[in-house]
C-alpha cells in the first residue's frame, strides 16, 4: 500500500496510509530496512510504497518498506513530469497564440 511520510525521527519514518476508508499511522523502523534503503533519504510528504508487518493490541503498526525496483519507480516520475511539462507547454502556446 501507498503510504505519505508523516515525520522521520530517531527510531524510523512515521508513514500514514489507509486502510478501509480509515486513516492509520505505522512505524517504519530504521532497523527493519534493508541495507541498501538505509542510505535513501525520505522527505516529509513523500510517498512511500509498505506492507504492514505487525499490529500490536495497543494499536501501534509496524511496517517494512515495500522493494521497489529504483529505475521503475523513477521511470513513472519521469514520464509523469514530462506529461506535465509539455500540457503546460501546450496550453502557454495557445495563450501566445491569441
Amino acid at each position: 500500500m501507498i503510504g505519505k511520510v508523516q515525520n522521520i525521527t530517531r527510531f524510523g519514518v512515521f508513514v500514514t496510509f489507509k486502510v478501509n476508508e480509515d486513516e492509520k499511522t505505522g512505524l517504519l523502523r530504521w532497523s527493519s530496512l534493508p541495507k541498501h534503503a538505509k542510505s535513501e533519504k525520505f522527505f516529509k510528504d513523500e510517498r512511500v510504497e509498505v506492507d504492514i508487518i505487525k499490529r500490536h493490541p495497543d494499536g501501534k503498526v509496524d511496517l517494512a518498506l515495500t522493494e521497489l525496483d529504483f529505475r521503475e519507480k523513477y521511470a513513472t516520475i519521469l514520464t509523469k513530469t514530462a506529461d506535465t511539462l509539455q500540457s503546460l507547454h501546450e496550453k502557454n502556446q495557445r495563450i501566445r497564440d491569441l
